[in-house]
């Protein structure tokens, strides 16, 4: 469990707002199978879910582009007579391989929703009972 912490982490303060709009989603889609066993004939909360998913793909976006501004910001702050080349490198390819976290955690939240969603979409809506 200390390997997801640590990527938890290391993606910052962007990978609560992504794990809040998987947690809605989420509900979003039972919900909607709760509803629809009950009788409703009504997919909004299946498009609901799609649209806070992708919510969520898009924070996990933003959080990886300020990712970057701060693998940038870092990387300027070096002073290139006190380091050579090679190391320059090795903390470059190290920011550069956490910046996109946020947006990995996006996409793992998002997909899942966007297939139950799309098979919840696919069943055929129930009958309406007579009265």
């Amino acid at each position: 469990m200390g390997d997801f912490t640590i990527f938890y982490q290391n993606g910052g303060l962007f990978m609560h707002f992504i794990t809040v709009t998987g947690a809605v989603a989420l509900a979003a889609v039972l919900l909607h199978g709760r509803i629809q066993r009950m009788g409703a004939q009504d997919r909004d909360l299946l498009r609901v879910a799609d649209r806070v998913a992708a919510i969520g793909v898009a924070i996990g976006l933003t959080g990886m582009l300020f990712g970057c501004f701060d693998l940038f910001m870092a990387l300027t702050m070096i002073d290139p007579a006190t380091i050579d080349a090679v190391r320059l490198m090795q903390a470059a390819a190290r920011g550069a391989s956490l910046a996109p976290i946020p947006l990995a955690w996006g996409f793992v939240c998002a997909v899942p929703i966007w297939i139950a969603t799309t098979i919840r979409g696919a069943r055929p809506l129930p009958q309406a009972k007579p009265i």
